[in-house]
């Protein structure tokens, strides 16, 4: 049985495959972390509650590097003074500096953020624990991406609610 003290954000139609998770997270502090990766992703934060990630400097230099920092399902993430680059040669698809999937209350705050396509992006997948991309703010972050991809600096993608762009 679930009992609810609030309203829910969204409505959700009861079906059988509706599922009700607990993500049990300790608080992770990363700060200074220095990464250069010739793998197909970086570095990558899986079900995290209340992280805080400072003085970030990762490269990805895969051809084809999909993401240089992924956080998903991830729920109060704060970012501050990033500095992210996708080296990667090759527009296969997602080639992101940093990609937030089906995360809630994420804040990148100050720095600068390359990706081959898009330089930060939100969206998400349908795998256990999965839920619209709520409440992101990235704030005075400045981006860029290769223009020969003729596509667009930033991107939220249909799964995400409450989100906004300020001072990039």
């Amino acid at each position: 049985v679930l009992t609810l003290n609030a309203p829910l954000l969204s409505n959700y139609n009861a079906v059988t495959t509706n599922q009700v998770l607990k993500i049990t997270s300790g608080k992770l502090s990363v700060n200074g972390l220095k990464t250069d990766s010739d793998a197909l992703f970086g570095v990558y934060y899986r079900f995290l509650i209340n992280a805080e990630i400072n003085n970030i400097n990762a490269i990805g230099r895969h051809i084809s590097c999909d993401n240089v920092i992924s956080i998903d399902r991830c729920y109060n993430t704060t970012m501050t003074n990033v500095f992210v680059q996708n080296l990667g040669t090759v527009a296969t698809g997602a080639n992101y500096g940093i990609s937030i999937s089906n995360s809630q209350l994420v804040r990148i705050n100050g720095g600068y953020v390359l990706g081959l396509r898009h330089s930060i992006v939100t969206g998400g997948h349908g795998l256990a624990g999965s839920a619209p991309c709520r409440d992101v703010i990235i704030d005075g972050v400045e981006q860029s991406n290769d223009k020969i991809t003729t596509m667009h600096v930033a991107d939220f993608h249909g799964n995400t609610l409450d989100s906004y762009y300020k001072n990039c």
